[in-house]
């Protein structure tokens, strides 16, 4: 886990906490001690990956999180959008 550390426009301190898990398969076992339920979550995918692998680990991942913290906040973010046809 990493902290990055900025300030809001009055000047107080704001700590992203920052952890990867880059689809580690220990994580999903052990989903619900990194869960909190003040935190923003980010799902980021490639565009040129297999959109069913994508789909199927994104359904699980949701379910999760929703089992954990309901409301939970997600953010999709996909990257390489320029390496697919249109």
């Amino acid at each position: 886990m990493v902290d990055w550390q900025t300030k809001d426009k009055e000047g107080n301190t704001l700590i992203f906490r920052v952890k990867d898990v880059e689809r580690q398969k220990f994580y999903m076992e052990l989903h619900e001690l990194f869960v909190l339920d003040s935190a923003v979550y980010l799902y980021l995918w490639r565009a040129d990956c297999d959109m069913e692998e994508i789909r199927n680990s994104v359904n699980m991942w949701l379910n999760l999180l929703q089992s954990c913290v309901p409301k939970v906040s997600v953010l999709a973010v996909v990257t390489h959008v320029d390496c697919v046809a249109q």
